[in-house]
């Protein structure tokens, strides 16, 4: 059965903290793949998705459009999504024009291990928690749902966590209550029209393993269950992802010069780096290929084949004596320049500061007075060639 989901991906995700300072919430990783990737995923190829867009949403359609070209989806962007007026009732509004038919609601970080139902018959989606006071929860009654309390709200038996995900088959009734319930339907979302619903609807109670993504604590742990053996060993950043969908890697940057160059940088090295498949302004993606990291293999043969190979690669430059200082100047500040501000961002990121260590009992002297003593002029005269980058097997 073909049906449509929606996906609300407009508020700014403030209980992740820095992780959302330069990504939408649903694009923060799991098994290095956004969020929003395992709920796609979780539904038949030939549903059709909604999806509210307002914070970060351009990067949320950028991702969409690159990773899934053959699936189908309705895009809405939702104005205002913070402030006066906002709210997860008013981004459902927003989307009423393509759900005039039954649909699944899923909220953009919950994820569930089993098959969800298609909207055939009204349903709500429930779990299992220690404490149950931090969500709405249902009262089910012979495996329907008697009421949906909110938070904090815990008077009453046989009570289960909502989870944020449910099949809304009598949809006319759903938005005639919607619109009708005003400011109160704007902040409560599509709880307060799924509550008019149970007042002359049976809703099935549908039992998930469900695993929240919402605050840092539940996407610690989410992330420890979704992760897989023998994984790569990504250096996390900020404002810079890399994804793996499908056969396909998804390189992300909040810098659109840095996506431009590299896909310009992809064709000037054709033959050395993979091809880029597809591009936006702040992603591009290549071909996953199969293989192993160069260190947990080499030997001295195949470093010798390594360096005979890289002859092509590595193509000196004839540069003017003006464009002798400047490539001077541009690696000066490419490694004292970068190599501070990484530093400061590791301070800032782990809320550290440069102090005294002590190694095997040896006082150590402070990481700035090591770096004062670096001869950056002299790493700075190097040979230049057509691209810098570090020749190094985990890379």
């Amino acid at each position: 059965m073909s049906y449509r989901i929606v996906i609300p991906t407009a508020g700014i995700g403030s209980r992740l903290n820095n992780l959302t300072k330069y990504l939408n919430k649903s694009l923060v990783s799991i098994a290095h793949r956004p969020t929003l990737c395992h709920l796609i995923e979780q539904f038949p190829e030939d549903c059709e998705f909604v999806i509210a867009l307002g914070y970060k949403g351009h990067l949320v359609r950028e991702f969409i459009e690159i990773s899934y070209p053959e699936r189908s989806f309705y895009y809405v962007d939702v104005d205002p999504y913070k402030g006066n007026g906002a709210g997860l009732g008013y981004s459902l509004l927003c989307c009423e024009e393509y759900l005039q038919q039954p649909f699944v609601f899923i909220s953009c970080d919950t994820l569930v291990k089993e098959r969800i139902p298609s909207p055939s018959y009204n349903w709500l989606g429930y779990s299992e928690a220690e404490e149950i006071s931090s969500y709405r929860n249902l009262n089910i009654q012979n495996k329907l749902v008697s009421d949906l309390l909110e938070k904090g709200d815990t008077s009453g038996n046989n009570l289960y966590p909502y989870i944020g995900l449910a099949g809304i088959k009598n949809y006319a009734e759903f938005w005639t209550a919607m619109h009708q319930g005003d400011d109160i339907a704007i902040n409560q979302g599509e709880a307060y029209g799924i509550r008019c619903l149970l007042k002359k609807n049976n809703f099935k109670a549908q039992y998930f393993t469900w695993y929240d993504t919402g605050t840092l604590n539940t996407l610690e742990h989410t992330r420890a269950v979704y992760r897989q053996p023998n994984e790569p060993n990504i250096l996390e950043k900020q404002n810079e992802a890399i994804w793996f969908i499908g056969d396909q890697v998804i390189k992300f940057s909040d810098d659109e010069s840095f996506i431009a160059n590299r896909v310009k940088r992809s064709s000037s090295l054709k033959g050395f780096v993979p091809d880029v498949i597809n591009s936006s302004n702040h992603m591009y993606s290549y071909k996953k290929e199969k293989g192993k990291v160069l260190s947990e293999v080499i030997t001295v043969p195949l470093f010798k084949n390594l360096l005979h190979y890289c002859k092509d690669f590595w193509r000196i430059a004839d540069l003017s004596c003006f464009e002798v200082t400047e490539f001077e100047n541009s690696c000066r500040s490419f490694y004292q320049d970068k190599t501070i501000k990484r530093v400061s961002l590791f301070y800032q990121n782990f809320n550290k500061v440069d102090a005294c260590e002590t190694i095997n009992d040896e006082p150590m002297p402070l990481l700035s007075s090591l770096l004062g003593q670096v001869d950056w002029n002299y790493i700075s005269k190097g040979l230049p060639g057509r691209f810098h980058g570090d020749f190094h097997f985990e890379n």
